[in-house]
């Protein structure tokens, strides 16, 4: 049974304990669809704990495609899960939806670039990585990927850097 329009459900266990944009995506799912969009969401997240991100990405799907919910923290966990799961084409399919439906949020861009890195073009995805770096130089994805192009690249000093910098952020 779907929440009167604008009211929570009544909190249930997955929400109190939840938190930062977790929460808010949980109530955005609840708010819009109760019943069908906030199962299939703690589905998804089911999936991905327990490692079968194939799962997890259809669960995400779930919520965009029926729900008609354009939140950028779906796409990026229905593309994050189809790459984990080794299906880039299908995390690809998900982020160009995003773009086509104006979804913008910089974890979107951190994701496409590290598909195309996972799709063997390092060199768009360092591009791309590069463009996070200059709005935002401690981007978790970029730093991280830095640090493994520089290793490829037998850069060691320069990954040693990078390493440190994410440590750092600890």
């Amino acid at each position: 049974m779907p929440a009167p329009a604008g009211t929570l459900p009544p909190v249930s266990p997955a929400l109190r304990s939840a938190s930062g944009q977790r929460k808010s995506m949980i109530c955005k799912v609840a708010i819009r669809d109760y019943a069908c969009g906030l199962a299939c969401l703690l589905a998804g997240e089911a999936f991905a704990a327990a490692g079968d991100n194939a799962g997890a990405a259809q669960m995400y799907d779930q919520v965009i495609v029926k729900g008609g919910l354009a939140y950028p923290e779906l796409f990026i966990e229905a593309s994050r899960n189809y790459r984990l799961g080794n299906s880039t084409d299908a995390a690809q399919q998900v982020l160009l939806l995003a773009e086509r439906l104006g979804v913008k949020h910089p974890g979107l861009l951190a994701e496409r670039a590290a598909v195309l890195d996972e799709q063997g073009k390092p060199a768009e995805a360092e591009n791309l990585f590069r463009e996070i770096a200059k709005q935002d130089p401690d981007q978790p994805d970029a730093v991280m990927f830095m640090t493994r192009q520089s290793n490829r690249e037998k850069q060691y000093q320069k990954a040693v850097e990078y390493a440190d910098k994410l440590l750092a952020r600890r």
